[in-house]
């Protein structure tokens, strides 16, 4: 809304035709170019779109011209307004400024502003916010504005202009084996002969049915445009069946980093619902890594400063010195200077030349008008090398930083320990915070004494373990407060999260300095646990009596065998205890059915089946507890007892029997049906173990023959209570030679692997084919020559 017209001003505007204009005390809104911005009748407001559409209509629609497509966005500043030629919104040597911001907190504003010229028809300008800014608010509101301001007078604002930007917001990735934004092709990763590095991306909201794609823009050698992509659809079982899947990963091979001459932009597109989306986008450098030592100082007398730099052992000024490593000819390198708010900085630009490429550079600092106005505190200083590549392309890479307090030994101690006293957090005593907090929430009390009008303090909360800091929330210190203490909310989520674990709250004042710089000053830290802590609560592992040196003989566990957890002080009344007997697969990790602690001098008992011990009969098992307690947000867990159960051995199992061949011995001219082989019931047989049985001797040619009857055949419920008897077809004996001998071999694997590598094995049942031909005929086994059969 513009301010009423009771307010003018007048100004001479020569190149208008016109005498006198009159300009508005409330300029008129930033108007958008492009037909980007549209108006949602249903919510009244307007937005815009990011990203485009995967298939556009021909000739395109204005709904596919609402989508930015990666595109800054256009905005006109008019000096004559809209209303009357005579109204202005800024006249000539104004300075005006165009202002993007994102809502509070954000974080997000950009500037761009211009010093009004005489132009025929008025300076006009379009600005372009990049799309950058405009990504980083997807799925927010954003303002557009500007101010004016005049030679003499107050400044005046415009008309602020609101709109929603629509889509996905997706943060820059990550290459991880990335420094200073340079690929050191000789300090990637490798994999046997294969050298590579490693894109994450990760974005919020990520969903089944998102494809990937990510992009490599640059200049090959030849400075002709190469483009490389890889693209990869999401489906809802790597994304929630695989924890580790996200942030997702693409491999990018050296072959394909190398093709590209110095610079590359690396950026992914998502689509989604037919709209694709673009990334922020990252500049790397393919080649040596080019910034790798910090700057340093020296005194006037060309001598290394170490430790703090005192003023009054300065004489006139300090050199700030930049190794030569790293730079080329044309380089523009650009010395920062600052102090830890940021705001108090001195920056100095040099270019490299033939002359100084070899040489450090050197930047003199100077004590009046620099280092004394820094006394008392913490200066950080690096350099940035801004390098345009031969595709015309500008990179720039920053130094590692040079930290040092500017003062006094004795004054760097006095500001280390400036620490403000602790804040107060309600249900905290003795470093233990009341767990029935998790469901109430509490408050964060800062102390009056520590506050001054005019100061914004910020309380926060964060766990122990690390991870970002949980904003409580910002207030001012007004008059109306300023003698009273600031109370936050902690709300019940926020104390849930440290639930069973330690947790620090503290706050942040923000103030005006007398230099009117603003200043920061973190408070001391009130640390608490939330709850018992399970670091605290040891749990021994269970007992096995029956496991001699970690080997159990399951000779002594026919009827199984028993699991004793002796007392513990970790233990309490109520706990539920549950006992993990973990081994193969199926009967060999059964279900333990839990206990109650009733007593704490009392030991828990627990029976393992003894098809429990079978099924893991030369395996390895792990035994353990974990207890759960009203209040712990997950169960504790012991440690483990580990052990090995051994195998039966040929001792515990009977050869085969053929009732048919009596003495060993199967005369087949009296055997008219078929073949009944017989395994005896074995110690630990069980439903769902696998049998082979097999028949190997000669053939009637001479040749090797093997007769497989069962191969890894399961056990059912009833075969296994009783022996086995396996019929075999008469026919199967009939290929033997006649008066040869075969062995009958039988195995069982109680894990039920499929391989019969590690099955037991029966002793192996030896039987002789009676042989058909009459003796008197010369003792023939068969020969062709033979002279008669039975």
């Amino acid at each position: 809304m513009l301010e009423p017209l009771a307010h003018l001003m007048f100004v001479f505007l020569s190149k208008d035709g016109l005498n006198m204009a009159s300009i508005w005390n409330g300029a008129q809104v930033p108007v958008i170019l492009g037909g980007f911005s549209k108006l949602d009748a249903a919510k009244n407001v307007f937005y815009m779109n990011l990203g485009f559409p995967d298939k556009m209509s021909v000739p395109p629609t204005e709904s596919d011209k609402s989508y930015l497509a990666g595109r800054g966005l256009s905005v006109k500043l008019s000096a004559i307004s809209s209303v009357s030629a005579i109204w202005l919104n800024f006249a000539v040597g104004e300075y005006v400024e165009l202002q993007f911001d994102g809502p509070p907190g954000s974080l997000v504003s950009w500037r761009q502003g211009f010093k009004v010229k005489d132009a025929v028809g008025g300076d006009n300008r379009t600005f372009i916010v990049p799309s950058e800014y405009l990504k980083r608010l997807a799925g927010r509101t954003a303002t557009l504005k500007y101010v004016v301001t005049p030679v003499v007078g107050k400044p005046r604002t415009s008309g602020i202009l609101t709109f929603e930007i629509r889509g996905l917001y997706l943060p820059a990735l990550n290459v991880i084996e990335v420094v200073d934004d340079t690929i050191d092709l000789n300090k990637i990763s490798s994999k046997g002969a294969v050298k590579y590095v490693t894109i994450s991306v990760d974005y919020k909201d990520m969903r089944d049915g998102d494809q990937v794609r990510v992009i490599m823009e640059g200049l090959d050698e030849k400075q002709q445009a190469v483009t490389q992509s890889d693209l990869r659809p999401i489906s809802s079982g790597n994304l929630s069946s695989n924890p580790n899947f996200r942030p997702m990963t693409f491999i990018w091979r050296e072959e394909k980093i190398k093709v590209f001459n110095g610079g590359v932009d690396i950026y992914y597109q998502v689509y989604r619902e037919g709209i694709w989306y673009n990334s922020i986008k990252r500049s790397l450098y393919v080649g040596s890594r080019l910034v790798g030592l910090a700057p340093f100082l020296q005194d006037d007398d060309h001598q290394n400063i170490v430790g703090p730099l005192d003023p009054d052992k300065v004489f006139g000024y300090v050199n700030v010195r930049i190794p030569f490593s790293g730079t080329l000819v044309n380089d523009k390198i650009t010395m920062f200077w600052h102090d830890s708010s940021l705001q108090n900085r001195l920056t100095e630009t040099l270019t490299v030349t033939p002359g100084n490429v070899d040489q450090d550079l050197n930047i003199e600092v100077y004590l009046d008008r620099t280092i004394n106005s820094y006394r008392g505190k913490f200066v950080t200083v690096y350099y940035q090398i801004e390098r345009t590549l031969p595709g015309g392309q500008n990179l720039r890479f920053n130094s590692p930083a040079y930290k040092f307090f500017v003062g006094t030994q004795q004054e760097q101690d006095a500001a280390d320990s400036r620490v403000l006293k602790g804040a107060v957090v309600g249900g905290v005593k003795d470093g233990s915070m009341d767990v029935s907090l998790a469901r109430t929430g509490t408050t964060l009390t800062v102390p009056f004494a520590e506050t001054e009008e005019g100061d914004n303090v910020t309380a926060y909360w964060q766990l122990a373990e690390g991870g970002a800091p949980t904003v409580l929330g910002t207030q001012a210190v007004v008059a109306a407060n300023v003698n009273n203490d600031l109370v936050f909310n902690i709300s019940a989520a926020t104390v849930n999260t440290a639930l069973n674990k330690k947790a620090t709250a503290y706050y942040v004042i923000e103030r005006q300095g007398l230099d009117g710089k603003p200043r920061k000053f973190r408070s001391q830290e009130a640390s608490f646990s939330v709850g018992p802590q399970l670091a605290d609560l040891s749990l021994p592992a269970p007992e096995v009596p029956a496991v001699v040196d970690a080997v159990l003989n399951p000779m002594v566990a026919l009827n199984g065998t028993k699991v004793v957890i002796r007392p513990s002080a970790a233990f309490a009344v109520g706990d539920t205890v549950r006992l993990f007997f973990s081994g193969t697969g199926g009967a060999g990790t059964p279900d333990i059915a839990t206990q109650t602690v009733s007593s704490l001098s009392q030991a828990l008992e627990f029976i393992i089946t003894a098809s429990a011990i079978g099924a893991n009969m030369g395996s390895v098992v792990w035994v353990y507890y974990n207890v759960t307690r009203n209040g712990l947000a997950r169960p504790i867990e012991s440690q483990e007892n580990l052990f090995k159960i051994e195998r039966l051995g040929l001792d515990n199992f009977s050869a085969p029997v053929i009732a048919q061949a009596p003495g060993g011995v199967l005369d087949l001219a009296a055997v008219n049906t078929d073949i009944v082989i017989v395994l005896k019931a074995w110690l630990f047989m069980a439903a769902g173990q696998l049998v082979w049985l097999s028949l190997q001797g000669v053939a009637k040619d001479g040749s090797f023959l093997e007769i497989n009857v069962w191969t890894a055949k399961p056990l059912t419920g009833t075969e296994a209570q009783q022996d086995l008897a396996i019929t075999v077809a008469r026919a199967e004996f009939d290929k033997l030679a006649d008066g040869s001998e075969f062995e009958v071999f039988a195995k069982v694997s109680v894990d039920q692997d499929i391989e019969d590598l590690y099955a037991e094995e029966f002793p192996v049942l030896t039987v002789a084919i009676k042989s058909q031909v009459n003796p008197s005929g010369g003792g023939s086994t068969g020969g062709a020559s033979g002279t008669g059969s039975t």
